[in-house]
Formats: structure tokens, C-alpha cells, sequence
């Protein structure tokens, strides 16, 4: 799994997720996934999310320049 993905499965997993707890633990993991990614990587990510119809806020602040 490339870090991209699992940067997509995060903020699935953080959209779907049962209880508050649960989200709040999946963005954790999806900034730090989003660390090592540069702003066009995430930027993908996000795109892919929204025409999933998944709104997310934006995370490229987190990632590499």
C-alpha cells in the first residue's frame, strides 16, 4: 500500500467511523501519513475523496513543500 492510499483509507475509515473517538484516531493517522506527502499528493487524495462525496478539510498544510 502506497502512502497516498493509506492516506485515502484514514480519512475513509475517519468519514465512516462509529463514535467521535473512533474519527478522531483515524485523522490523527491521516495528518501523520500526510507529513511525508507533498502538497500535490494530498491534493490528489483530496480530489479523489470529493468525487467519492466525502468532504474533508484541507490537509495539504501538513504535508512536505
Amino acid at each position: 500500500m502506497t502512502q497516498m492510499e493509506a492516506l485515502e483509507l484514514a480519512m475513509r475509515l475517519a468519514h465512516t467511523a462509529p463514535n467521535l473517538e473512533k474519527s478522531t484516531a483515524c485523522l490523527e493517522m491521516a495528518v501523520e501519513i500526510a507529513m511525508n506527502l507533498t502538497s500535490e499528493e494530498i491534493t490528489t487524495v483530496e480530489e479523489e475523496l470529493l468525487s467519492d462525496g466525502i468532504k474533508i478539510r484541507d490537509l495539504r498544510f501538513v504535508g512536505r513543500n
